[in-house]
């Protein structure tokens, strides 16, 4: 494999294979060091990398390949798309072209554990939940009884359907 414009050594990125190509997104360069937001894609019948810029500023991506699966789907055409929690944007990288589409998504909201699907170049959004209250309990106190902690969620029995670009 070939390392010229490959990207920095990293651990805990984003990596992406669109049946094409290979996507290397994020990550840092030590365990617990700042997060890069940059990459790089790999053409393997080439043999080459192509640098990869980090999305806007105001997209929000998942962090490594953690948490639910449906946060990163690879359409059938190999163009991936972000569903981070929290956020206000969808990402969809044209892995063939190495450019980023946002598509402003403010109905999702700071909803988390939602269903994704890919139809074609509809997405479709469904469920989830949204923390409304959350108590945290102060530090622990010697002899006094301990404190559990909780959340209160509201669930979303409703969805939305977005087109991505061409």
């Amino acid at each position: 494999m070939s390392s010229d414009n490959a990207p920095s050594p990293r651990t805990g990125s984003t990596v992406v294979w669109t049946g094409r190509r290979l996507v290397v997104l994020g990550g840092a360069a030590e365990v617990g060091g700042p997060q890069r937001h940059d990459g790089g894609i790999y053409d393997p019948a080439a043999n080459r990398w192509t640098p990869l810029d980090p999305p806007p500023a105001d997209v929000a991506l998942p962090v490594a390949n953690v948490g639910p699966l449906n946060q990163i789907i690879v359409a059938p055409d190999g163009r991936v798309v972000f569903l981070p929690n929290s956020i206000g944007s969808v990402a969809v990288l044209d892995a063939d072209r190495a450019g980023w589409s946002i598509v402003p998504a403010p109905e999702l909201g700071k909803r988390n554990g939602f269903r994704a699907f890919l139809l074609g170049r509809r997405l479709l959004v469904w469920g989830g939940m949204t923390v409304v209250a959350e108590h945290i309990c102060p530090p622990p106190v010697p002899g006094q009884p301990i404190c559990d902690s909780f959340a209160e969620t509201a669930p979303h029995h409703d969805g939305w359907m977005i087109l991505l670009p061409k």
